[in-house]
């Protein structure tokens, strides 16, 4: 028994893979997370510069 598969790779990658728009997206969520990543993590010394300079009053 023998089976006839059609194996069209063209369509089955141009379905898989990103377009250019769709990798500008990527791109800025990628950029927002690891901008988001570097605030939290340097918080601290952002809120301890922010006063130490006087420019946040509480």
């Amino acid at each position: 028994m023998q089976k006839n598969l059609n194996l069209d790779y063209k369509s089955h990658y141009d379905s898989v893979l990103l377009t250019k728009d769709d990798m500008g997206r990527v791109m800025a969520a990628d950029f927002i997370n690891f901008l988001s990543d570097l605030l939290l993590k340097y918080s601290n010394d952002i809120d301890k510069r922010n006063i130490d300079s006087g420019e946040i009053t509480k």
